[in-house]
């Protein structure tokens, strides 16, 4: 009995890698590659025009990304499965990747490495990440826990003053609303910043806000 082959839609806006990437997939017994596409838009329509197994998307793409190429995907097709190629091996793309359900987040300079892995971790119901991606979320991790527990150092008054510093309040007014000198705010801040780590004139802002929903 023949098994089966994945059929499979590739969109990436660069024709000389969405080449070799063809040729990688081909080169695969269990893989077809029956359509291409150049941007979100397109790989919309593809996927709707051709039903594949899977589609391959690269994020930075013109028309429309490819973030929200998939969440339209996802949309109109959830048993279909989504691999997203990148170059960003940061935070926010990857966090948004995941919120809209994509299986598979390839990054492109392992692209030849990891992708066939990917897909046929994806096609058996898996999830499956880049192991420098996953290196880098252990780390954002282990820097998450350590992030928590200088948080939790900080005492009532000073996660308060932090709170009206992300509205960016001046010391000054902090100290008119708290009914206190504006030494002492000023005391507090360079405890804040021992607690955090944290260095610069504006570090304090910038952590604020970064960081709003652990301290309120």
């Amino acid at each position: 009995m023949v098994n089966k082959k994945l059929k499979i839609v590739i969109a990436d806006d660069h024709p000389i890698f969405r080449r070799g990437l063809f040729e990688i997939l081909q080169g695969q017994y269990d893989f077809e590659v029956i359509g291409e596409a150049a941007n979100g838009e397109q790989a919309v329509a593809e996927a709707e025009r051709l039903i594949p197994d899977i589609v391959v998307l690269d994020i930075d793409m013109p028309v429309m990304n490819g973030l929200d190429a998939a969440g339209k995907i996802r949309a109109l097709f959830p048993e279909m499965r989504l691999a997203i190629l990148t170059v960003h091996n940061s935070k926010g793309p990857f966090d948004l990747a995941m919120s809209i359900g994509v299986e598979g987040y390839v990054l492109k300079e392992n692209a030849v490495l990891d992708i066939v892995a990917c897909l046929h971790a994806i096609s058996q119901g898996e999830q499956y990440v880049s192991p420098q991606v996953q290196d880098q979320l252990r780390e954002r991790k282990r820097m998450d826990k350590n992030l928590e527990a200088r948080i939790a150092s900080l005492t009532k008054t000073e996660r308060n003053i932090l709170r009206k510093i992300a509205c960016y309040k001046t010391s000054q007014t902090i100290a008119n609303e708290l009914f206190v000198t504006r030494k002492t705010v000023s005391n507090h801040r360079s405890n804040i910043n021992e607690k955090l780590g944290l260095r610069g004139n504006h570090s304090l802002l910038r952590f604020s806000i970064e960081h709003l929903d652990l301290i309120s």
